[in-house]
C-alpha cells in the first residue's frame, strides 16, 4: 500500500496532461501511486494514457465531472492519502516531500492543504524554490475558519478513511465541489495549511473551471 495515491480527473486536456504526469513521475518522494480517470474524453486522451504502460493506472468513465472522476479514481486507490491533482496544473519535485514531513511530525492529520504558485507561462516555474517547510496547524478544518486556507482541488490532500467517512465529493456536477468537500471535512481531526514552499503550480488559462 503506497502513503499517497494520486487522483487526476482529466477532460480533453492532453495538450496538458503530459506536463502534469511528468511533474508527478519527478517526484522526490516515490511511495506513491498514480490514478488518472478520463472523464469520456474525445481528444486521443486514452491513446496517450495506454502509451505510458503501467507507470499510470487508468480508469474511464462517461462524462459525468471532475467530481464523480475524483470519486471513481479513490474508489480505486489503495493509499493511505488521497493526493488530488487537476490535468491542468503541476508540483514541484519537493511537493509529495514536503506532504510527508507534515504527515509524520503532525501525527496524521485528517486534511492538509498545500501552497500554489500561479502561472501561465511555463517560463514562470523557474522562479519556485523549495524553502523550509512552514506550516499552520488547527485542530480541525472548522477551526481554521478566520481565513481562507485553500486553493481549489489541487491543494489537497486528504486521508483515506477521513475522505470515505464524509462520502467524498458531491457527486453534483457543480463549481465550488472543492468548498463543500472541506466544510464535510469541517470536525475531522487534524487540518494542516502549508505556507511554506509552493507545493503545486496552478495554470492560469482561459479553458479552466475557475474561468467558466
Amino acid at each position: 500500500m503506497a502513503l499517497f495515491s494520486v487522483v487526476i480527473p482529466t477532460f480533453n486536456r492532453v495538450a496538458f496532461l503530459n506536463a502534469t504526469l511528468e511533474s508527478v513521475l519527478a517526484q522526490h518522494f516515490t511511495d506513491y501511486e498514480i490514478i488518472v480517470v478520463d472523464d469520456g474524453s474525445t481528444d486521443g486522451t486514452m491513446n496517450y494514457l495506454q502509451s505510458l504502460g503501467q507507470r499510470v493506472k487508468v480508469v474511464r468513465q462517461p462524462n459525468q465531472g471532475p467530481s464523480a472522476a475524483r470519486n471513481l479514481g479513490a474508489g480505486h486507490a489503495s493509499g493511505t492519502y488521497f493526493a488530488f491533482l487537476d490535468s491542468d496544473d503541476l508540483w514541484f519535485p519537493w511537493t509529495l516531500e514536503v506532504y510527508q514531513q507534515v504527515i509524520k511530525k503532525h501525527r496524521g492529520p485528517s486534511f492538509i492543504a498545500g501552497m500554489p504558485y500561479h502561472f501561465s507561462d511555463a517560463r514562470e516555474l523557474k522562479k519556485a524554490v523549495c524553502g523550509t517547510t512552514r506550516i499552520k496547524w488547527f485542530a480541525d478544518y472548522l477551526a481554521s475558519g478566520d481565513q481562507w486556507r485553500w486553493w481549489g482541488v489541487s491543494s489537497f490532500v486528504i486521508r483515506r478513511d477521513a475522505f470515505l467517512v464524509v462520502g467524498g465529493f458531491t457527486n453534483v456536477w457543480v463549481n465550488s465541489e472543492d468548498a463543500d468537500l472541506a466544510l464535510r471535512l469541517g470536525v475531522a481531526p487534524g487540518f494542516v495549511q502549508v505556507t511554506s514552499p509552493v507545493t503545486f503550480a496552478y495554470r492560469e488559462h482561459a479553458a479552466s473551471a475557475k474561468s467558466d
